[in-house]
């Protein structure tokens, strides 16, 4: 019965929020893929499932368009590598939370966000000025690129 409230359209984020934490891996699933493919979630489900313990949940707030700027700058701070990536992608993060990517010191991730950042149409202008002086020829480049192509 679970899985069906989960599957069904005209459910309410609140409940979905409750079933994202089910027991049955396949009810956390059919939350997931009504995240995934809904057009419009409820923007409360979203803020909650940018929360949840998974990072599955929280990955996929990070690559929904209708994700608010205030879910995006949270998600910025996200401890998984992948999740931070997303939103360094994603066309709604606002300025803040692209200049804090663009610091992001692990090494692992870096190359990987600045990149992002460096690509991101949102970028500004005076952040992608920095990065063309990164280290990282990757990220030097896209930078210069992206700050040239926003001039024509």
């Amino acid at each position: 019965m679970r899985l069906i409230v989960a599957q069904t359209k005209s459910t309410p984020a609140v409940v979905l929020a409750i079933l994202a934490s089910d027991a049955n891996p396949e009810v956390r699933n059919a939350v997931l893929v009504r995240i995934s493919y809904d057009s419009d979630p409820a923007e409360d489900l979203l803020d909650v499932l940018a929360n949840h313990a998974n990072p599955e949940f929280r990955s996929d707030v990070a690559d929904h368009v209708w994700t608010t700027a205030d879910v995006l700058r949270r998600l910025a701070r996200d401890t998984t590598t992948s999740i931070r990536l997303s939103v360094a992608c994603h066309t709604s993060t606002p300025i803040n939370a692209l200049q804090e990517l663009s610091g992001d010191k692990e090494a692992e991730v870096r190359e990987f966000v600045r990149l992002a950042v460096a690509e991101n149409l949102a970028a500004p202008a005076e952040l992608l000025t920095l990065l063309q002086a990164d280290s990282d020829p990757a990220v030097s480049t896209a930078a210069k690129f992206h700050l040239n192509a926003t001039r024509i």
